[in-house]
């Protein structure tokens, strides 16, 4: 990546982030677009999700003591089947259908 592409993440990961710390969503419509510019639609969607993870995971850390272990059970229920059915799906478009 060069100096530009470098100054343009740096911009839009802020603006993300600080529309999510503002509104409290949001932040993934700013980066996403940004990310698919610079590495392409086909990689930008597995880093946005693993960027979404470490932001949902440090959610989890922070607030801790207010999750509800029977709410997770039956959100999971649903959330990882369609997530791994996602992901195949995802696998299987061609990078003209994405964009």
């Amino acid at each position: 990546m060069q100096v530009s592409e470098w100054t343009l993440m740096f911009c839009a990961a802020f603006a993300s982030s600080t529309v999510a710390a503002i509104a409290g969503t949001g932040g993934g419509i700013i980066l996403l677009p940004v990310l698919g510019m610079v590495f392409g639609v086909r990689n930008a969607v597995p880093i946005y999700a693993v960027a979404q993870l470490i932001g949902n995971l440090s959610r989890v850390g922070f607030n801790r003591t207010q999750i509800d272990a029977k709410v997770v059970r039956w959100f999971a229920i649903g959330a990882i089947p369609f997530a791994v059915f996602g992901a195949w799906v995802f696998t299987r478009i061609p990078d003209s259908g994405l964009s």
